[in-house]
């Protein structure tokens, strides 16, 4: 996998501007703060595409998911769709090369995870799930331990809680 000598290099681009709790403005937000740049929105809805639009003046817009991975130079895609859609839509994306992070549920079923496992590390890019907690201290208090122990490659799962036990 290519690294990125710099979170600005990283083109973020959603698959679901929807209406629904605007999640596609909230996570190319959150991109952005983190220092990656929002690149372009995929999505159906005309008038969901003109509020992208308003919200990242000059990102780039598309209604037909081909045509963005034909033509952007976008290498992080963000899912934001129906649980249905994840397995599918990601499945293309890592076939084209693309970085994936999937809203959660990641997929439907753990033969769907396996496949999308299979296909990132066969076209050499990372596929995972968003989750609202990767931001929480404890997260990346243990991202931390495994970074200055070297020890990520064999990182299966990190289990936290959160609250009183």
């Amino acid at each position: 996998m290519k690294a990125f000598s710099s979170t600005k290099e990283i083109k973020v681009g959603v698959i679901g501007y929807g209406g629904a709790f605007n999640m596609g403005q909230a996570h190319l937000s959150q991109m952005k703060k983190a220092g990656m740049s929002p690149f372009a929105v995929c999505e159906l809805d005309p008038k969901r595409l003109e509020v992208a639009q308003q919200d990242f003046p000059g990102i780039e817009t598309y209604t037909n998911l081909d045509q963005m991975l034909k033509q952007s130079d976008v290498n992080l895609i963000i899912h934001i769709t129906p649980h249905n859609l994840h397995y599918p839509l990601a499945a293309k994306c890592l076939k084209a090369a693309k970085h994936v992070v999937t809203e959660k549920p990641f997929v439907l079923t753990t033969a769907e995870a396996n496949k999308l496992i299979n296909l990132a590390q066969k076209n050499k890019v990372m596929v995972s799930t968003y989750h609202n907690r990767h931001w929480d201290g404890c997260i990346l208090r243990a991202v931390k331990q495994i970074v200055e122990k070297k020890n990520h490659r064999r990182c299966h799962t990190n289990r936290s809680t959160h609250g009183k036990l």
